[in-house]
């Protein structure tokens, strides 16, 4: 999106993603969230191998995804995979469905590329992955293949990803087939080459009795072992040189939305369906590595008395605590924006904030004006008392689409 496109969305008070000097610019306040988030987790905890779950709550308008496209931003800096998933699209009823959008939205062939390259950098041969051509071809090439390097590739396929006890059977035979051809050490039936992309895929042609003549186990993906199957992209993703996968799941208030215009639409039975899947995923986040996840929603998800988490026990029986407390802990699985944003954005942020806006739009010739103290002061009060974040309403008076006291 071009500059004046990112303007337009702006005055739409949506978050500016795909533009990293404009969402930076226009960050204040946030950044210490995000950075906060990169030195203790990122940083340190995640790439040592540890795994995170949180959650991120706030108003209409509260910086959610602002924040969310932050931290992708500060997590591939940090050498992550950041991979952004709307809860729009995909009915969460299913653990199927978040490791089908995970999947999909990983370049499969590019983490395939990446683990090659790492085993023969882990072996000692300076092998670039983008020379066109095999490992084992280029080895011909440079007249050092044998029977023991062939022997060597082999041998640390097996290490690396097939006895690899944090993947799944089946995903490690599958991905220890597509890294050996992509060596060069064998050429991969087509017959099994699509009946591997059928079973990633969770494609319902496939036959348990054709999975076994090929050799691999008599299983599909499904709600029961898709968590598996979660930890295994993790786990391929961290094979693949990155320091670790971060994962956001924004616009989760979907889930008690009962607009006829929502892609995705839920039952009280998919719902409670929905919430088990959250509860699985906290329950269970500890077992995963290299592996970031938050999911981030409207308060709606909170507040609404017949549909909202209250309405499930067992998980609001995890969350509970840190959603009444009052107090702002950036350690705590829930961040709460609305707690957030008054501890961080005092009025001068505010007229900071509404500063960097208007020189932005002035830039592209369109009409905004800094707020002054005053109308700053206006922000953060009708913010306390009303529905609007302090980000949207600094947005709309920057604008001159709102009126202090109006």
């Amino acid at each position: 999106m071009d500059k004046k496109g990112t303007m337009v969305e702006l005055q739409r008070g949506r978050t500016p993603n795909g533009n990293k000097e404009i969402l930076r610019t226009l960050t204040v306040g946030l950044d210490k969230v995000s950075s906060f988030i990169r030195r203790e987790y990122f940083a340190s905890y995640i790439k040592e191998g540890g795994s995170k779950i949180k959650f991120l709550m706030g108003k209409k308008g509260a910086g959610k995804t602002h924040l969310l496209a932050l931290m992708a931003i500060e997590a591939e800096e940090e050498g992550f995979l950041s991979i952004s998933l709307d809860a729009q699209s995909i009915l969460l009823s299913d653990m199927t469905n978040l490791y089908l959008a995970l999947y999909k939205a990983l370049d499969f062939d590019d983490i395939i590329s990446r683990i090659s390259q790492s085993i023969m950098i882990s072996l000692g041969y300076d092998y670039d992955r983008n020379v066109g051509k095999s490992a084992l071809a280029w080895l011909s090439d440079k007249g050092e293949q044998s029977a023991m390097s062939r022997q060597e590739l082999r041998s640390e396929v097996r290490k690396t990803i097939t006895s690899n006890k944090e993947l799944d059977h089946n995903f490690a035979q599958i991905l220890s087939l597509k890294v050996s051809e992509k060596l060069g050490i064998l050429t991969l039936d087509e017959e099994l080459d699509a009946l591997s992309n059928d079973w990633l895929n969770v494609e319902k042609s496939v036959k348990v009795a054709k999975l076994r003549s090929f050799g691999l186990a008599g299983y599909k993906i499904n709600k029961t072992n898709a968590r598996r199957l979660l930890k295994s992209l993790g786990e391929a993703v961290h094979l693949a040189g990155y320091s670790g996968l971060f994962v956001s799941v924004d616009n989760l208030q979907n889930i008690v939305s009962n607009s006829s215009l929502e892609e995705v639409k839920y039952t009280k039975m998919k719902r409670d369906d929905a919430y088990e899947v959250i509860r699985q995923l906290i329950d269970d986040i500890d077992v995963f590595k290299y592996f970031f996840l938050i999911l981030s929603f409207d308060r709606i998800l909170v507040d609404h008395e017949k549909w909202g988490m209250k309405s499930y026990q067992a998980l609001w029986l995890r969350v509970q605590n840190e959603i009444v407390s009052g107090r702002v802990n950036l350690y705590d699985d829930l961040l709460d924006l609305d707690k957030i944003n008054p501890v961080i954005l005092v009025p001068q942020a505010v007229i900071e904030m509404s500063r960097r806006l208007t020189q932005l739009f002035r830039s592209e010739n369109f009409t905004a004006h800094e707020v002054t103290e005053k109308e700053a002061e206006s922000i953060l009060k009708e913010s306390r008392y009303g529905s609007v974040s302090i980000p949207l309403l600094t947005n709309q008076y920057t604008l001159q689409l709102k009126e202090a006291g109006k």
